[in-house]
């Protein structure tokens, strides 16, 4: 396998985890418009008796709940695909003949553990993660074109 190979294959594998933090910026995203509906509900009391100007402000709350949808529905959407991508890569790492290297695939590309933490975790020294790593790699069973 040459590098290029290598690094398509890593790079295929990391969808997972890129995948996980879009859905997490639509989560901070979600809680940020959550939170400035949550604002606009104060300003909204006035309007009970009277105000000009209020009907420019009752308009607020409306479009505060469009905007909490619109964003819970991208964070469906995105949760669907992060789901669908891990099966994906998750399935490709089973496929890996050795225990050992699909332990250490799952622990880099599904958990997002660093080749440090994995060391630490399987007991072995970083020079040896990155050989069995290599290993694994080079196992993988993926099709590109998907």
């Amino acid at each position: 396998m040459d590098k290029q190979e290598y690094q398509a294959r890593v790079a295929w594998l990391r969808r997972y985890r890129e995948s996980v933090r879009k859905q997490r910026l639509l989560e901070e995203l979600l809680a940020q418009r959550r939170a400035e509906a949550e604002r606009v509900g104060p300003l909204l009391q006035p309007l009970a008796g009277t105000a000009p100007g209020g009907a420019c402000e009752a308009d607020r709350l409306p479009r505060a709940v469009e905007r909490i949808l619109a964003a819970e529905a991208e964070l469906k959407e995105q949760l669907g695909a992060c789901e669908a991508v891990r099966r994906e890569v998750q399935a490709a790492i089973d496929a890996v003949p050795d225990s050992r290297q699909r332990e250490l695939l799952t622990r880099r590309y599904i958990m997002g553990q660093t080749f440090g933490q994995i060391a630490g975790e399987m007991q072995l020294h970083e020079r040896w993660v990155y050989k069995l790593h290599r290993e694994g790699i080079s196992h993988l069973a993926i099709h590109f074109g998907q």
